[in-house]
């Protein structure tokens, strides 16, 4: 009798594990990857369809380009020569662009933190939010096409509404 109360005792616990991790709560954030060109995940050449994980270091090489679907929190897009660090969890996208151009949309309710060399992209998710960040020669540039977006360089901290453009080093708004 001993023997069988063991099996069962395992088989009862083996079944209470499956459906544990089976659950949607358990399963690990991931995005879609939809890529043109030659697109690079930590290190290693990927094709469209594949998954991305949070803390993935996404490359695009000259004349490709990637975009990371997010499901219910929105969309990471990255141009041609670009070198980002992804990361994101249930309602937040976070990332380090280290030169490139990465156009993130969000949805409401999903939080940004975007950091460059010289400064910190951040949205506070109050509402749905798209903008571009670009980085070339170390020198940061955003872009909001809608909603609002905070760029913070050093301890100063400028809204950037939909339509206007903000560059770290001058610190020079400019209208479109």
């Amino acid at each position: 009798r001993k023997p069988i109360a063991a099996l069962v005792a395992v088989a009862i616990l083996s079944v209470y594990s499956m459906v544990v991790l089976a659950s949607p709560a358990a399963k690990a954030p991931s995005g879609e990857l939809s890529i043109a060109g030659q697109v690079s995940v930590n290190g290693e050449s990927v094709v469209s369809g594949g998954t991305v994980f949070s803390d993935s270091l996404i490359t695009t090489a000259e004349r490709s380009n990637a975009t990371v679907n997010l499901s219910k929190m929105g969309r990471v897009e990255l141009a041609p020569s670009s070198n980002l660090k992804l990361g994101f969890a249930e309602k937040s996208i976070s990332g380090l662009l280290e030169n490139g151009t990465a156009q993130v949309s969000t949805l409401a309710g999903t939080s940004v933190n975007f950091t460059t060399k010289d400064g910190v992209v951040t949205v506070d998710g109050s509402q749905a939010t798209s903008f571009t960040v670009h980085v070339v020669k170390g020198i940061t540039s955003l872009t909001t096409h809608s909603g609002v977006a905070q760029l913070h360089v050093g301890s100063a901290v400028k809204n950037v509404a939909a339509g206007a453009i903000e560059q770290a080093e001058s610190g020079v708004q400019m209208q479109m």
